[in-house]
């Protein structure tokens, strides 16, 4: 239960930081209703998640949580492309 609990740590952290930590450019303003969305989401990828899959499957939810932000950030800016060179 410690462990689970503790897990809330990391998840809540990269949320938040994903969610309103860009400088420039946050994604959510952080508003009590964005706040209360983002700790939600925490939550549930944290303690529950891992009582409920184990840290094995927690391990590989987490893992396929990152390389689907990565992905949505990718495409959400896409590379600015540089002019030939004459």
């Amino acid at each position: 239960m410690l462990l689970a609990l503790l897990s809330l740590i990391p998840v809540g952290l990269g949320l938040f930081l994903l969610a309103f930590g860009v400088p420039g450019r946050p994604l959510l303003q952080p508003t009590p209703r964005n706040l209360a969305a983002v700790g939600g989401a925490a939550f549930l990828l944290g303690p529950v998640a891992l009582m409920t899959l184990g840290v094995a499957g927690w391990l590989a939810l987490m893992g396929v949580t990152i390389v689907a932000v990565v992905l949505a950030t990718g495409l959400r800016n896409p590379p600015r492309r540089r002019p030939l060179p004459e």
